[in-house]
């Protein structure tokens, strides 16, 4: 199962014009010797230019270090090819037939085929950017047909201006919308507010309602408790390198007093791994039995997981006991939510190195979701990966998550998943239908919704028949999205 992941990670081509490259080069360094010095020096230097030349140009369809792991392949086709193309190229410049028009077919031939693999890698670059960009990607997902043909019933409008640096969101048990976040771009100076309107057209206001929490990327309710996923960032030097302590937490806030502020603080669990980069403790859901779910972030870009709660979406009771791990093999899982017949689904980054696309998975217990094996081209084959359900490919990055169930929106804009695409800036409907292995879904539609600038989180309220995006980074807006007629 992993291979499907890896064998559409390098383009065919980059693989091909990397190993007509080498064996050009290697054959023409080879038997040089056998030629005068002038000859010689000639050879040798248009075979290391054509060795450069291949290496540069494949390196830029895809990391360089993977195309080179992929001449070891034995089950690419494109590599023998390349292989034996270089070198009968090689042995036309060495004159190997005899003549000086065979040199110089040696030559033009590897010009064509620099030439050939490089238009067609720009090709199927801008193929896929296209690709991303309407919502198609290597996973089957159909097309977008654009928030045109979509936004006709949908309607957007500003609903709050926020002087903190957004993170994330929930719906509270009073109804009103809550924002975690930090003020003053400051991770330490991380805060929860309340958002309120006292009228539908008037301003909104920010109230402060929770503080120094150091980033805090997720926030859910429970039973009229405020849950924090939060993580600190310290480090120490220890034997020769920098280590990261575990800070990362979920913090539970009670109001003692009812006055809409949380003054009790509890870590309900600690010690989980502590902040790497943009990495950390991120999103909190409950299931209807009153479960816990948490999800924590990987180290390193690709490497593998060293400590036991790296990379894992774990499970607990709201006290923090009986914690376990529920599902395994996830980078940085920004959030969670939970779609039809309870099933738990979430977004997940992916390796900056590879840049193959963000991922969207539906998500069991005991699942291996392929981190950091999926990131590696030739990465160790591993039974019982879960593939995702949703990779619109292109480079997407998928934040936030949330699924509307049947009657929370307008007919035909509900029972369906949202999900934002920070860098694309905009908002996609996931349309999903039952798949045939396993009772697992599949992507039957992505639509692009509507255009916001970086969208990070999302909250669907039933009440209001309406949809909420948060919008992060300098935007710090927060829209209300209500709906006309029909959706599908």
């Amino acid at each position: 199962m992993l291979e499907s992941l890896q064998t559409g990670d390098t383009s065919p081509y980059a693989n091909y014009l990397l190993a007509f490259a080498s064996a050009f080069a290697f054959l023409c360094i080879a038997l040089a010797f056998r030629l005068g010095r002038r000859e010689r020096a000639w050879v040798v230097s248009g075979a290391l230019l054509v060795l450069v030349a291949g290496v540069v140009v494949a390196s830029l369809a895809g990391p360089g270090r993977n195309s080179v792991v992929n001449l070891v392949r034995e089950d690419r086709f494109e590599t023998v090819a390349g292989g034996l193309s270089g070198l009968l190229a090689a042995l036309a410049v060495l004159g190997g037939v005899g003549s000086r028009l065979g040199k110089v077919a040696g030559y033009v031939l590897c010009l064509g085929v620099v030439g050939f693999c490089t238009m067609n890698m720009a090709k199927d670059a801008i193929k896929g950017a296209v690709k991303g960009m309407l919502g198609r990607g290597s996973w089957g997902a159909p097309a977008s047909p654009g928030s045109a043909a979509v936004g006709e019933g949908v309607r957007m409008e500003e609903y709050a201006s926020l002087e903190l640096t957004p993170f994330c969101m929930a719906r509270g048990p009073d109804g009103a919308l809550y924002v975690g976040g930090v003020q003053d771009d400051i991770y330490w100076k991380g805060v929860v507010a309340r958002i309120d309107r006292e009228t539908p057209d008037g301003p909104a206001t920010e109230t402060l309602v929770a503080d120094h929490l150091v980033r805090p990327h997720g926030i859910a309710f429970h039973d009229g408790d405020l849950f924090v996923a939060r993580t600190g960032q310290v480090a120490d030097a220890e034997k020769g390198r920098m280590v990261y302590r575990s800070t990362g937490a979920v913090t539970r806030l009670t109001d003692t007093d009812d006055d809409g502020k949380y003054e009790l603080y509890e870590d309900v669990l600690d010690e989980l791994p502590g902040a790497f980069g943009v990495h950390q403790t991120s999103a909190i859901a409950f299931d209807d039995d009153g479960r816990m779910y948490v999800s924590v972030g990987a180290a390193e870009d690709h490497s593998p997981v060293i400590e036991p709660h790296e990379g894992t979406i774990l499970r607990a009771r709201p006290d923090g006991s009986e914690l376990e791990v529920f599902a395994r093999g996830v980078r940085n899982p920004y959030a969670l939510t939970f779609g039809p017949g309870g099933e738990l689904f979430c977004t997940d980054n992916d390796a900056d190195e590879l840049n193959r696309g963000d991922v969207v998975y539906q998500v069991r217990q005991g699942d291996h979701l392929g981190f950091p094996y999926t990131q590696l081209v030739a990465g160790p084959e591993i039974e019982g990966v879960v593939p995702p359900l949703f990779m619109p490919g292109g480079g997407e990055v998928l934040e936030g998550l949330v699924y509307a169930p049947p009657g929370s929106l307008p007919d035909g804009f509900d029972d369906c998943f949202y999900v934002a695409s920070l860098w694309g800036g905009h908002v996609k409907r996931l349309v999903l239908e039952p798949g045939e292995e396993g009772g697992r879904y599949r992507v039957a539609r992505a639509d692009r919704l509507l255009d916001v600038q970086f969208p990070l989180d999302l909250v669907v309220d039933a009440e209001a028949q309406a949809l909420y995006v948060m919008a992060g980074y300098e935007e710090k807006k927060i829209y209300k999205v209500t709906f006309d007629g029909e959706g599908r």
